[in-house]
């Protein structure tokens, strides 16, 4: 053939590819009806328009039955969270408990500690005020009523580097965006690490509203600026609610009389303020503090006087992918890197990370790791290199608490329904179709959704669906091939 032919023929298989938004042409597939009304779907504009990278694989045999741009570098949004708790089950497994632990610069003698009382986390991201008044029950009731140094809030375990360079600034004030650090508490159900719940009350009209928070550290530690107003009951309530990077917290807004408003808004320096809510726990219990509340890292061979455990590995990462939890993620990113890595970074988590995946099949070429949660726009992962997570997972000793963890399709409870509980209603893919999402919407839009469903013959399916964009989204065409394949019965 001349090289004229077959630049030609070149230009014209580059051409195709373009018509075609990337299929992978697959040599065989093993349900070509399947195949046929996948690729059906994906002539909607809205994917042409886009770049969506999708792989469907029958989950039994590992036959590859649809591929768009599997090899394509996409952003995954929090499909990246499929990764991270991977990695801290392969690595940590589902049973591993998260320490947090009071230690002294010396034994208690008399019910007195002759210098610094440290409180120090190892990145536990369930941590709970009760958790810390447990801590400091069973303190009291060891026979201590005294420090005589500082108490110290220990964040060592985790570098100081609290923010991700990836991330964009204007999640700072989020509460799904917290400050990164080895001690942290949570202020909800849901998990917020690193938060504080802010309340307005409306007790008289004319009034400023009554500020309260929860948890609430020591008092002093927060500094609040009340610009609320009280109007008359049924004048409506509304507040806004901010955090200067000094840790000052502004309210504004107007409360109705007898009503009250809460926003979820990011601390500042959450080991601090973990150890204030510790201080005041140590004061209900009778403990004095003489010093001030610090920064600092215990002394080795501190001894250890209480310690209190989270739930096992498999509980934590339950509700990080249900709920898609970004602050949970980094907390257990780092934790791996840590724990197995030597440094509670970023740079060692990743590092472990990718080293779980190469046992998957992922080589280096196919995905970049710029955090746990997926909120940079650094993290790259190609559709494939997803699958092969899917596929290597199932055989893995920690594939039902992964599996467990996944979002359910339609399903009503918050707790098990996560963030697809309002989708696929009515349809096959209802209780049925296990998944995680992903969704970015800054330099360029991302929707994702991959996981598992069961065809209405009892077929197992792993699909994968990345789509980065800025028209219209991919999202419902996505939706509509897990219907499609949750409904399927192979001719």
């Amino acid at each position: 053939m001349s090289r004229i032919v077959k630049s030609f023929a070149a230009s014209l298989l580059a051409v195709a590819l373009v018509l075609t938004g990337g299929t992978h042409a697959l040599a065989a597939s093993p349900d070509p009806a399947l195949t046929s009304r996948i690729e059906a779907l994906m002539t909607d504009p809205a994917v042409t328009n886009a770049t969506v990278g999708a792989v469907v694989v029958d989950a039994d045999t590992g036959e590859e039955i649809y591929a768009r741009n599997p090899d394509a570098m996409l952003v995954p949004a929090s499909n990246m969270k499929m990764l991270t708790t991977a990695a801290a089950l392969a690595t940590l497994g589902p049973d591993y408990q998260v320490p947090t632990k009071v230690l002294a610069s010396k034994a208690p003698a008399r019910g007195v500690i002759g210098g610094n009382l440290y409180l120090k986390g190892f990145g536990d991201p369930t941590l709970t005020e009760a958790d810390l008044i447990g801590l400091a029950g069973q303190l009291r009731a060891s026979g201590v009523k005294k420090i005589t140094g500082t108490l110290v809030a220990d964040a060592s375990f985790f570098d100081d580097s609290r923010y991700n360079a990836g991330w964009p600034a204007r999640i700072f004030e989020q509460s799904d965006a917290a400050q990164v650090a080895a001690l942290t508490v949570t202020s909800n159900a849901d998990g917020a690490a690193g938060t504080t719940i802010v309340t307005a009350s409306g007790k008289r009209v004319g009034s400023r509203a009554t500020i309260t928070l929860s948890p609430a550290p020591a008092s002093g530690y927060v500094t609040i600026v009340n610009k609320t107003t009280t109007g008359r009951a049924g004048t409506g309530t509304s507040i806004s609610v901010h955090r200067s990077a000094s840790g000052t917290i502004t309210v504004s807004g107007r409360v109705a009389v007898r009503s009250s408003a809460s926003q979820l808004i990011t601390v500042n320096s959450p080991a601090l303020y973990a150890a204030a809510i510790f201080r005041k726990a140590l004061a209900a219990n009778g403990i004095k503090v003489v010093g001030k509340t610090t920064t600092g890292a215990a002394p080795a061979g501190a001894p250890v006087l209480q310690t209190h455990y989270s739930c096992a590995m498999s509980c934590v990462i339950y509700k990080l992918m249900k709920f898609s939890n970004n602050t949970q993620a980094e907390q257990v990113m780092k934790m791996v890197g840590a724990t197995s890595g030597g440094q509670g970074t970023w740079a060692s988590g990743a590092a472990v990370t990718k080293a779980v995946l190469a046992k998957a099949g992922i080589g280096a070429g196919e995905l970049t790791i710029g955090d746990g949660s997926g909120q940079s726009y650094a993290d790259r992962i190609t559709p494939r290199a997803l699958m092969k997570l899917l596929l290597w997972a199932r055989g893995q000793s920690w594939y039902g608490a992964w599996y467990n963890a996944l979002p359910v399709a339609g399903h009503p409870d918050k707790l098990v329904g996560g963030t697809i509980r309002d989708r696929f209603l009515g349809t096959p893919a209802a209780y049925n179709l296990r998944a995680k999402t992903g969704t970015l919407s800054d330099s360029f839009r991302v929707t994702a959704l991959s996981g598992y469903v069961t065809g209405r013959d009892g077929r197992h399916y792993a699909f994968v669906g990345i789509s980065n964009y800025s028209g219209a989204s991919p999202r419902s065409v996505v939706d509509s091939m897990g219907v499609l394949l949750a409904g399927w019965t192979k001719p």
